[in-house]
């Protein structure tokens, strides 16, 4: 144990105060889904710790070397826009401040954590953890009827998990993908045999949760992902080849939704499924203002001030978002707030693949980038898993989601920070080499 003495010494060093973060922000992950506390809580006293840490060091920070501070100002800006050109302002700040712990904050802590290879494996096993207790308490929601932490039963026959809603498979899916990059390294160490045992009995939880789950959404975005996975892991690449690995799972799916599909997995079920018409309402409330949007968190009294809301379904027009992001983003902030938004996010997930993937081509790269670069790989398969999942599902304001998306994120900008330090490190030496 550590005095107080002990502790004032340790944090007055830049390397304590990274430590201090990095283990905040580790013990965030892993109990994610336990509940509020750990999400509204370990942010905020991470960030503290954060803030000394630049304070004391920032020359040597990973935010003093990346470049994409003005991609950061956009999305700082959509916040801003957000909320100033909303029909009730007011509203707006509250429902987008909420998520500032899980929007900024989030993302400078996992950018200044993923220093290096050591690290955001580290964070990968965090997340690999969370999973694993995630998975378990669903096996013991399903053996019980109710979740070991809370005490929640099952809602309509699917599990919640510690998450007390249906959100338990959305998390599962998008939070196991990152991890997916450690298995190589089982393999390596134990063998295809033993590795094997050890992936499967290690994922077994998180997939149980995932197919209990019974999330659509969460089953597109881990068939999407498999699919680009596969794609890009194939030595001959074509536009062919990537619309047969995307074709052939659709192909297969389409069949076991005819010949087994039942209830909300059926063919009617999903054609008929309600999300189709809050698209619809979507575009409704777009029409209203296409340039600057009706504000975040307007959607629904936006609908509900419409004439469709007289003959449509009551259980619909109250509904606070249309479950598509992208539609949530462009209806409640036009045009402008869509750009101001999606350019940063896209271009830092593009930046991220695009230097992972550079790295994973080189012949003569040194193995603990190479390693890093394969963790970056499914970092970015994690953010890409996301824009996915948007298409069908959740609240882009939704504090979780959010929270996790700007972990994938931020983690996935220090591993290509780290990458490009080492490339350049490389380069260095070898040009002394040829100069000696």
């Amino acid at each position: 144990m550590f005095s107080t003495s002990q502790l004032r010494q340790k944090l007055a060093s830049p390397e304590g105060c990274f430590q201090a973060m990095f283990v905040t922000f580790s013990c965030y992950l892993v109990g994610f889904a336990s509940g509020y506390g750990f999400r509204e809580v370990l942010p905020p006293l991470s960030f503290l710790f954060l803030i000394a840490y630049y304070v004391k060091d920032y020359a040597h920070s990973n935010l003093h070397r990346f470049q994409g501070k003005g991609y950061l100002l956009l999305f700082g800006l959509f916040l801003l826009f957000a909320v100033l050109t909303s029909n009730h302002p007011l509203d707006s700040l509250l429902h987008v401040g909420r998520g500032i712990n899980k929007q900024f904050m989030v993302f400078f802590l996992a950018l200044e954590c993923a220093r290096g290879r050591k690290e955001v494996r580290l964070l990968a096993w965090m997340l690999f953890i969370a999973c694993y207790l995630e998975g378990l308490a669903c096996v013991h929601q399903f053996i019980t009827g109710h979740d070991c932490i809370h005490g929640d039963a099952l809602l309509a026959g699917r599990l919640t998990g510690t998450m007390a809603w249906y959100w338990v498979g959305s998390y599962l899916v998008l939070a196991v993908i990152p991890c997916l990059g450690l298995l190589r390294e089982l393999f390596q160490r134990f063998g295809r045999g033993i590795g094997s045992f050890l992936a499967i009995a290690l994922l077994l939880p998180t997939l149980f949760g995932i197919v209990f789950g019974g999330s659509r959404a969460s089953y597109l975005a881990a068939l999407v992902t498999a699919a680009v996975c596969f794609f890009l892991t194939q030595s001959k690449r074509s536009l062919k080849r990537l619309l047969l690995c995307l074709g052939l799972p659709a192909l297969l799916i389409l069949a076991l939704l005819i010949f087994c599909g039942e209830g909300r997995f059926s063919v009617t079920g999903i054609t008929h499924d309600s999300r189709l018409t809050l698209w619809g309402y979507a575009l409704e409330v777009f029409a209203t203002d296409p340039l600057t949007g009706v504000g975040a968190w307007q959607y629904r009294p936006v609908v509900q001030s419409l004439p469709l809301a007289q003959t449509q379904p009551q259980e619909l027009v109250s509904l606070s978002h249309p479950h598509n992001v992208y539609l949530q983003v462009l209806c409640e902030t036009g045009l402008i707030g869509t750009i101001l938004c999606f350019l940063p996010i896209f271009a830092f997930i593009a930046h991220g693949g695009s230097v992972a993937a550079k790295v994973l081509r080189k012949p003569n790269v040194p193995k603990s980038a190479r390693q890093l670069a394969h963790l970056a790989f499914f970092f970015w398969l994690g953010c890409l898993a996301f824009l996915v999942h948007g298409l069908v599902g959740h609240d882009f304001f939704r504090p979780w989601y959010q929270a996790l998306f700007f972990s994938h994120l931020g983690i996935l900008q220090g591993a290509a920070l780290a990458l490009k330090s080492q490339c350049s490190q490389q380069k260095d030496e070898a040009c002394k080499g040829q100069s000696l």
